[in-house]
Formats: structure tokens, C-alpha cells, sequence
């Protein structure tokens, strides 16, 4: 009889890394903007090309910091359990298993038969 290890939590590590990192290509370019604004005053701008950077900016911060909290608590909790012991094994033999179809990792999981 052999054994398959299907899912391990300690190698798992952080998965949702790339979703706070998303935000991080739009902090970039606000603050692109903004720099280049500082450099190259004009005083012929109207007030919404000198007001939507900054909030544009701003909100991709607030992007980067509320998604990476979110997701990051998650993982933290879980490495906690695990260091703590406040865990289950699952040992078993698999029974009337139905294989889904292949979809990529926090896609929508299919139903239960």
C-alpha cells in the first residue's frame, strides 16, 4: 500500500502574494505622474489634472494595504494553528473520488456530488 501526501499547509506558504502586488504596478504609476507634475509645473492644468494623481495614488495604496492585511491575516492565522499544534491530521484511505476539471488556484470551486 502506498501513501500520497494530497495537501501540505507548511509548504503551501503564502499564496495570494500576487494580489496586493497588483496594486503595487498602479502605486507606481501614480507616483510617475505625481514626479513628473513636481517636475514640469503648468500653471494651464485645470484642477482635476492636478487633483486625480494624488487620488489616483491614493487609492492604490489603500489598495495594496487593505488587499495584502486581508489576505496576509489568513495566512498568518493558519502558520499560528500549525506552530501551536491546534491542527488535524487526516489519515485515510480515498474513497468514490470524482476528479473536477483543472482550474487555476482561487477560481470558483465546483459543487459536491
Amino acid at each position: 500500500m502506498t501513501f500520497e501526501l494530497v495537501y501540505d499547509t507548511y509548504e503551501a506558504g503564502y499564496r495570494y502574494w500576487w494580489f496586493p502586488s497588483v496594486g503595487l504596478i498602479f502605486v507606481a504609476v501614480g507616483l510617475t505622474v505625481l514626479i513628473y507634475q513636481h517636475k514640469n509645473p503648468s500653471q494651464t492644468r485645470s484642477l482635476w489634472f492636478r487633483v486625480f494623481p494624488r487620488l489616483f495614488t491614493g487609492f492604490a495604496v489603500v489598495w495594496v494595504l487593505i488587499s495584502f492585511v486581508a489576505t496576509f491575516s489568513e495566512y498568518w492565522d493558519l502558520r499560528q494553528a500549525l506552530r501551536s499544534g491546534q491542527f488535524e491530521t487526516v489519515e485515510g484511505k480515498v474513497v468514490n473520488f470524482v476528479r473536477m476539471p483543472w482550474q487555476p488556484a482561487g477560481g470558483a470551486r465546483g459543487s459536491a456530488r
